[in-house]
Order: structure tokens, then C-alpha cells, then sequence
């Protein structure tokens, strides 16, 4: 946990000096939210665009803000979003009160930004819950100047053991039948 402080002083230092500029992606999962938002459903895609709002929530200063709703009676444990590089390749710091896993970075051809956030019930939350909204937060690139996020949310698979165990019992309930009907011939 100490290394994570340095790393974060390190990039503040960093940060004031302007040798590096980075920008941070936020996403929370408040009990209610007022405002706009767009509806996010499990595998349909979504587009959004950040509004200013100067706030200040998570111990600093936002520059844009955007709110969406699960809008789907399932929590939502995978979501990812992705805009192009307008950003010159800026490096991006994210983080969430909602998911455990999260990659964020450019893709291998620095064309695009790619943000995966999951959880496998790894953190209290556990996901965005069914009729929820999710609040997303950005900072270090003014709102007006973020490019529009696309964005995609899915929900838990079944485990593939789940999923073999059943095709198994279908192909013992079937064999089954045909020993039994040839047995009776």
C-alpha cells in the first residue's frame, strides 16, 4: 500500500512540473444521482459526452462529469469505454468504488484509448446494481475538449463449468433415450 503513495506523490511532482500530463477517469456507483444521463443495457452499446462541472468529490476537483443509468434488471460486473487519441497520447490514472479490476491505457497502435473496468465481486459493490446509476468523472483535459467516450456494459456469464456440466447432461439424457428405445424394439 506505501508504494501506491509514493507513485502517487511521484506523479503529483510530476504532475506540477508538467513533465508528465496526465489525466484521471473516474467511475462510482452512487445510490442517486439528479441531472442528465444516459441509459447503459447489458450488451448494447452507449455513447457519452462529459459535461463541465468543476466539483469536487473523492477528496478533489472534477472537470467533467456524466451520469448513466442501468437501466436492466442485471448488475452490470464488466463495462468498457473507448475514444480516440485527440489527447496526444496523455497517460490516464483510473479508479472506482464500484469495480475491482481495472486496465486503462492506449491501444498497441496508440490510435485509441481503451478502458475495461470488471469485477468479479472483488470489491463491496460489486458492479453497477440493477436500476443504478454510475457517475463518471474526469479530470486533467476540460470537458469540452474530452472527445466523446463509446462505450459497451455486460453482465456475469455463466461459469463454463456450469455451462459444460449442462451440455453433458443433455447428451446423457439423450443417449439415455436411445438405449432405452432400442431396448424396447
Amino acid at each position: 500500500m506505501k508504494i501506491l503513495r509514493f507513485l502517487t506523490m511521484a506523479v503529483l511532482i510530476l504532475g506540477i512540473s508538467s513533465a508528465a500530463h496526465a489525466f484521471q477517469f473516474s467511475v462510482l456507483d452512487p445510490a442517486e444521482s439528479d441531472g442528465p444521463f444516459f441509459v447503459i443495457q447489458p450488451g448494447q452499446p452507449f455513447s457519452f459526452s462529459f459535461a463541465p462541472c468543476n466539483v469536487f468529490l473523492e477528496g478533489q476537483w472534477w472537470e467533467g462529469c456524466a451520469v448513466g443509468f442501468n437501466d436492466s434488471n442485471k448488475t452490470i460486473t464488466n463495462i468498457n469505454f473507448g475514444f480516440d487519441n485527440s489527447l496526444d497520447g496523455q497517460s490516464i490514472q483510473c479508479s472506482s468504488d464500484a469495480f475491482s479490476d481495472i486496465n486503462c491505457g492506449l491501444t498497441s497502435d496508440s490510435s485509441e484509448y481503451a478502458l475495461t473496468f470488471e469485477d468479479g465481486c472483488g470489491s463491496n459493490s460489486c458492479g453497477i446494481d440493477p436500476y443504478h446509476f454510475v457517475v463518471l468523472l474526469e479530470d486533467g483535459v476540460s470537458a469540452s475538449d474530452f472527445p466523446d467516450v463509446d462505450g459497451a456494459a455486460n453482465t456475469p456469464e455463466p461459469s463454463s463449468i456450469w455451462m459444460a456440466l449442462s451440455g453433458i447432461g443433455s447428451l446423457g439424457y439423450f443417449v439415455r433415450r436411445r438405449r432405452r428405445a432400442t431396448s424396447l424394439a
